[in-house]
């Protein structure tokens, strides 16, 4: 079981509502969360944050032409989740990034993809009390 207090998310998208969305949804679901509209923003927090999962979700972003995905690979170890179009940009992202969910997408699904990425690259997360499971 995960304690979803202790998982920390980072956000990163260009769109407010995107960014809004997504912050109340998480914090509703007891996650500690931090936003950024850009890649310089993102970098900045991640330092101090150390986020395991960034949400990435930036239209204007070209997946291939981005660093920010390895820039934060080497600040910590951040479970990269892109949030992309169905199209050519979906298969690349899984280059950068340990995961994917194509648009538009629902709320649970991205909890589960959450979940897994957890439960693959932060084992010492896991907790054995009867705390609150993330879905």
């Amino acid at each position: 079981m995960h304690r979803a207090e202790d998982i920390k998310i980072l956000l990163v998208a260009d769109e407010p509502n995107i960014l809004e969305f997504l912050e109340m949804g998480f914090k509703y679901e007891g996650f500690t969360v931090r936003i950024a509209q850009n890649e310089k923003k993102a970098l900045k927090i991640a330092k101090s944050f150390q986020p395991h999962v960034a949400l990435i979700d930036l239209v204007g972003l070209k997946v291939g032409d981005s660093n920010l995905s390895s820039s934060l690979k080497r600040i910590g170890e951040t479970a990269i989740i892109f949030l992309t179009e169905k199209n050519e940009d979906s298969v690349n992202s899984l280059l950068e990034a340990d995961d994917y969910l194509g648009k538009p997408f629902s709320f649970e699904d991205l909890l589960a993809r959450i979940n897994c990425r957890i439960n693959e690259q932060f084992p010492h997360l896991l907790d054995g009390s009867d705390t609150q499971e993330i879905v």
